[in-house]
């Protein structure tokens, strides 16, 4: 599965992006989309020579739209140790739980020291106070502040830019709130995982219910059948239970019902019996059987008296 990143429509109508020429914009849009991006929101890998050639410009105009860029605090790059940050990423992804703040750690870890990761390193430590607990408790504990007083190399858009840094972005916090009791943490890892069909399993009133009058031998029939299907495939499901009620609605609408057929049975002697016991409730025998049936009765009376 491809990554993804969050990008609002708003952008188009943003007084900044609105300013920027044409090819600042294209530059924008692609650092905010671009393969460039490690899971680390607003931290590119990627020195100028290798962006300009990922855009297929030549370097001078790629610097005067990267220098929009950055009058602007929208990237802020340090072209020695070739990382580009942007500003604002974090407020528009914000880690979604406390296990993502603990993923990010290792690849903070493999970031050179320089003034970005120091400035990514303060906003990120800012958001997740205001997150809370749950979020601040693992980045105290895996995030180590990057050096003080980090130099980095020159080679920006010009003389005095390498140690400046745009405003720190507003912070909005997520609307989630987790529990941090061990019992219910592991209680909710378990919620979710898929698992194969159990040996034990098997059909319980809702199914046979959906067999709308089939009766209890359909629906064992289907449940093996669903079996079968589950071991040859070896699929594996979250709800078993629901995945058969799925089955058997698909089951039922692909195979109706047929209208029974009622078949006078007759004796030895070739007089028609009474109406079968095991004739399906509610379902009566056409009439015009029932017209001759009493017809044929009542030359039986008349010829036996």
């Amino acid at each position: 599965m491809g990554r993804y990143a969050n990008v609002e429509r708003k952008v188009w109508s943003d007084a900044k992006f609105a300013s920027l020429s044409d090819g600042a914009k294209l530059l924008w849009l692609y650092f905010l989309t671009c393969i460039e991006a490690t899971p680390l929101p607003g931290i590119l890998l990627g020195g100028k020579a290798h962006f300009a050639e990922a855009m297929g410009w030549e370097l001078e105009p790629f610097t005067k739209r990267y220098g929009e860029l950055f009058a602007n605090g929208m990237a802020n790059g340090n072209w020695g140790v070739r990382l580009v940050y942007l500003p604002k990423a974090l407020r528009y992804n914000p880690p979604a739980n406390p296990n993502v703040v603990i993923g990010w750690a290792r690849y903070w870890d493999e970031l050179p020291e320089c003034e970005q990761k120091t400035a990514w390193f303060e906003d990120m430590q800012g958001l997740v106070e205001r997150l809370g607990e749950p979020f601040a408790k693992p980045f105290r504990e895996r995030y180590a502040k990057p050096v003080s007083g980090a130099v980095a190399v020159s080679g920006t858009v010009s003389e005095g830019m390498q140690g400046e840094r745009p405003p720190a972005p507003a912070v909005v916090a997520p609307a989630q709130t987790f529990e941090l009791e061990p019992s219910k943490a592991k209680a909710k890892s378990k919620v979710g995982k898929k698992h194969t069909l159990p040996d034990t399993w098997s059909p319980n009133d809702k199914h046979y219910a959906i067999g709308n009058g089939r009766g209890k031998p359909w629906v064992d029939t289907e449940a093996e059948k669903m079996r079968d299907w589950a071991l040859a495939k070896g699929e594996a499901c979250i709800d078993w239970d629901a995945r058969f009620r799925g089955w058997l609605r698909r089951a039922t609408e692909s195979a109706p019902i047929e209208e029974p057929v009622w078949v006078p049975n007759f004796d030895d002697d070739g007089r028609p019996d009474d109406i079968p016991a095991d004739l399906p409730p509610g379902v009566p025998p056409p009439q015009e059987f029932l017209d001759a049936f009493d017809a044929m009765k009542r030359k039986m009376i008349i010829r036996e008296r």
